[in-house]
């Protein structure tokens, strides 16, 4: 999972190199993942690329879209809807109100 965290692994082709680096079957990880995170290796994937977003989106002027293209979302639609799910704010009110909170 630590490796998972490193921007060339997470963004493109993310649940293939969780597969190869874990060097067992997709079947197998998605098990252990559930055993051991009770998520699925998807889920822990869309974890770590919202954190990733989060950290774009405090220390970066960035578009949206921009940072979901450059963390492996397939849309800006895609990383909204997740980073709502997660945060219960969309990516655009997250950066406002660290605005609001820092002045």
């Amino acid at each position: 999972i630590r490796e998972m965290h490193k921007k060339s692994m997470f963004a493109d082709q993310a649940l293939n190199n969780m597969v190869r680096l874990s060097g067992k079957t997709q079947s197998y990880l998605t098990r252990a993942t559930n055993r051991y995170y009770q998520k699925t290796p998807g889920q822990i994937i869309n974890d770590i690329r919202i954190d990733y977003c989060k950290k774009q989106l405090e220390t970066t002027n960035f578009s949206v879209t921009d940072i979901a293209f450059e963390a492996g979302f397939s849309s800006p639609g895609i990383f909204i809807n997740n980073f709502k799910k997660l945060t219960s704010f969309t990516p655009g009110n997250y950066r406002r109100q660290l605005v609001n909170t820092n002045h």
